[in-house]
């Protein structure tokens, strides 16, 4: 079973509040270390409560914690001792005793709020949890099928701040994003040249602020990808949606939150597309995604796949080479196949969509053809494509 008191620490920021938890009281004969007081009005916590059958169970809590450190007053107690007084007390007043054995756990009602509470033998520490809902709610619009139109003054209009925030600046600085999608195998590298800061709640905990997220991201019709909950709270989320193509990444820590959005899929893709291939003859494609050692297109892949369809609709005389690349980290003759059936499933979707396949032919080049260092992540994720050449 998962401790509470190392968690409690972690992840959650120290904010003195002067009440007791509903329905508790301090076991007579001792007293409270005022200066480890901590409170965290939105958090979680996993708990043994006994289930069917009356056999004990894990299970997961929200609301109000509390971690104390509660010491005999004028004497030294052991532990099991100290264990035995607050049983009694806990009795007393009302509590349902849930284990004595190696922890103490007990629950009660406190008017309509139920609570739990948590200590250990050989520990002072005391941690209770009131469950509540979320003190602050986030609601969040789906992004639009046409690209929005966005400020430096204001905020992305599908991924506004947590409630109470307030824009502090608008940072123009160029940085590469990496994440891990679910069910991938190989991560992203995102290059982002902008970034939205926040001033925040300071109360904001680290996991009412990913889950606050997650459910308002995944509402308006977003997946997350990754999230992650620390001295900080991350979420990485994408919208494959409208023919859209977007990656959100926030982070909040120290009443701080920075918001930056990748937009693969804007409207403009085609023209750029369109513009690239007119002045260069070549264009890389970075927004079509495969599993490792997988030749189909990912789902993720639909917004590219349209945008290089609009610009052969566009152009009946446009003829493509389409090419498939890796990095070197497979064996040459591995690479030169999987890069081959690539391109090759690419041509296929186009063809299936309606373009002649007299305009299309695909050959794969394995890592013959490197764009970038294929000793660093970064470099790997870049010789990862598929190009378009000219014929």
């Amino acid at each position: 079973m998962r401790a509470w008191l190392p968690i409690a620490l972690l992840t959650a920021p120290a904010l003195f509040a002067a009440d007791l938890p509903p329905g508790f009281r301090i076991t007579p004969g001792y007293e409270e270390v005022p200066s480890y007081h901590q409170y965290v009005q939105f958090d979680t916590r996993t708990i043994e409560d006994l289930g069917t059958g009356g056999r004990l169970q894990g299970k997961k809590l929200e609301g109000r914690v509390w971690v104390m450190n509660i010491q005999p007053a004028g004497s030294k107690k052991a532990g099991e001792a100290q264990m035995a007084d607050h049983e009694a007390s806990l009795k007393s007043d009302g509590w349902t005793i849930i284990r004595d054995h190696g922890e103490l756990e007990a629950k009660k009602r406190a008017g309509a709020t139920t609570v739990w509470y948590q200590s250990f033998p050989n520990s002072s520490i005391v941690t209770i949890l009131a469950e509540a809902p979320p003190p602050r709610v986030l609601a969040l619009t789906p992004p639009k099928s046409t690209p929005e139109t966005l400020a430096d003054t204001g905020d992305y209009p599908y991924a506004t701040p947590f409630p109470g925030g307030s824009l502090q600046r608008t940072e123009h600085a160029s940085h590469s994003l990496e994440v891990k999608p679910k069910n991938a195998n190989q991560p992203l590298i995102f290059h982002v040249a902008e970034t939205k800061w926040y001033a925040i709640p300071k109360d904001v905990s680290p996991y009412e602020f990913v889950t606050a997220y997650d459910r308002a991201l995944e509402k308006s019709g977003w997946s997350i990808e990754r999230d992650g909950i620390g001295s900080d709270g991350i979420v990485w989320a994408h919208y494959a949606k409208n023919g859209r193509d977007l990656w959100l990444f926030t982070r909040s820590q120290g009443g701080q939150q920075s918001i930056n959005v990748i937009d693969v899929g804007a409207d403009s893709a085609a023209d750029m597309l369109k513009q690239e291939l007119a002045a260069s003859g070549h264009v890389s494609l970075y927004g079509i995604y495969f599993d490792t050692d997988s030749a189909t297109p990912k789902p993720e892949s639909e917004t590219t796949l349209q945008h290089v369809l609009q610009v052969l609709t566009g152009d009946p005389s446009l003829r493509l080479e389409v090419q498939g690349h890796t990095d070197d980290s497979g064996a040459p003759e591995h690479n030169a196949r999987l890069s081959g059936d690539r391109a090759a499933s690419v041509k296929d979707w186009l063809i299936a969509h309606g373009i002649a396949s007299s305009r299309l032919t695909s050959k794969g080049y394995g890592a013959t053809k490197p764009v970038a260092d294929n000793h660093t992540p970064e470099g790997r994720a870049k010789n990862r494509r598929v190009d378009l050449a000219r014929i």
